[in-house]
């Protein structure tokens, strides 16, 4: 009985790190397409703004921000993917 109720919870838990993988998976997948073009993006169009006088200094460093914590998000989200990779292989062992 306590090798079924283990094999259950194994199960389940193994269910749930490959529900959060492909979860992880998705959201790498769209910063990859779309979140590493709009960073690129923020980062030319402020970089040309600010030399062409269009926005301050302050205005510049929060469009750098916003681009850097899109890539901070992403990595982030690696991180995340990596340690599920990790548990489930841990897990299946």
């Amino acid at each position: 009985a306590e090798l079924e109720e283990y094999q259950i919870k194994l199960d389940t838990k193994y269910s749930m790190l490959l529900s959060q993988l492909q979860q992880n998976q998705e959201a790498l997948t769209y910063f990859e397409i779309e979140g590493t073009a709009l960073s690129n993006e923020i980062l030319k169009t402020a970089t040309s703004s600010f030399k062409n006088g269009e926005i301050d200094f302050y205005q510049y460093i929060l469009s750098l921000e916003d681009a850097y914590n899109i890539r901070l998000n992403y990595l982030d989200n690696l991180n995340t993917y990596n340690q599920l990779v990790v548990s489930i292989n841990y897990l299946t062992l």
